[in-house]
């Protein structure tokens, strides 16, 4: 990218979070509990962060290109603090509902005012961009888009993710954002491969990741929010994820051309236990959520080191 636009908009980023870091000096638990949520927002991360690698191995493998320490360093740190800057605005529009479900919260509890949240929020977008400017137009334009389908799922008027359609697809496309950046972060122009998948990549979160809102599908019910999951019930979502998840796993290796029957089987392995954590684990609690980002993450590894072996 432009070496002028990339100086400016960490000039500005740095400049703004400076002011506004300023503004909480005076309030230093606020800054504690920020910090606490940040911490644990991280795993949250996982996923998006997983999608990321796999289109920088798409690149590097694909090509003669090579990546530096630093470049993959900004890349990564724009998808996380992208993140969790929208997580930061996701809380301050869901302290009804988390009322019912995350009591204890900052936000919910008043610990952490609204103006402090949104000022959390702003900085870590700010440094998101930041580090996506030093890199390519591409990864710039990634983590814009990243934030803006964000704000769009979760802050009024539009707040996507009370509708069912809507909130599948922000999700989807959110997952495409993570893969465009990764590849940005490698190339000025994404490969056919990455587009491949990452169109594999939002039809794949499109159907799937409702998993993660099963635990909250009463709080949500309740303050209006109308969902895949309050739409259809839990149940119903449940065992469709329960065929989906596999036929998924399975179509995204073949799609970017991993067809070795040794990582098919895995693959085919990985996807049972998916499976069986939705048929066996409790799904009003976040502990499934958890196990299956960790789950998704162990698939895109595998397909990522597979890719590179073959293709590298």
């Amino acid at each position: 990218m432009g070496s002028s636009t990339a100086i400016a908009t960490v000039v500005v980023t740095t400049v703004l979070g400076v002011c506004i870091g300023g503004s909480f000096y005076a309030d230093q638990r606020a800054v504690r509990l920020l910090f606490d949520r940040f911490a644990k927002m991280l795993p949250a991360t996982l996923g998006y962060e997983a999608l990321f690698g796999v289109a920088v191995v798409l690149e590097v493998a694909g090509g003669t290109v090579k990546i530096s320490s630093a470049a993959l360093f900004a890349g990564s740190a724009a998808v996380c603090l992208s993140w969790s800057g929208s997580w930061f605005m996701n809380d301050l529009y869901d302290k009804e509902s988390d009322t019912a479900s995350d009591q204890d919260r900052a936000t919910v509890e008043g610990q952490v005012s609204d103006r402090q949240t949104v000022f959390a929020a702003v900085i870590l977008w700010g440094f998101s961009l930041s580090y996506a400017a030093l890199l390519s137009f591409v990864a710039l334009t990634a983590a814009v888009c990243m934030i803006v389908l964000n704000v769009v799922y979760s802050v009024p008027p539009l707040r996507l993710k009370a509708s069912g359609i809507g909130s599948m697809g922000s999700i989807g496309l959110m997952g495409a954002t993570a893969v465009m950046l990764g590849s940005g972060t490698v190339v000025s122009v994404p490969s056919g491969a990455v587009w491949r998948f990452a169109a594999i990549v939002t039809v794949f979160m499109m159907l799937n990741l409702s998993y993660k809102d099963l635990k909250d599908v009463e709080e949500d019910a309740a303050t209006g929010v109308e969902n895949f999951v309050v739409s259809y019930g839990t149940d119903r979502v449940r065992w469709f994820l329960v065929v989906s998840l596999p036929i998924s796993y399975l179509l995204g290796a073949f799609v970017i051309g991993v067809t070795i029957w040794p990582v098919l089987v895995i693959i085919g392995v990985v996807s049972l236990c998916a499976a069986g954590l939705l048929v066996t684990h409790d799904i009003s609690t976040a502990r499934l959520t958890h196990r299956l980002d960790i789950v998704n993450a162990i698939y895109m590894t595998t397909l990522a080191s597979t890719y590179y072996a073959i293709y590298a």
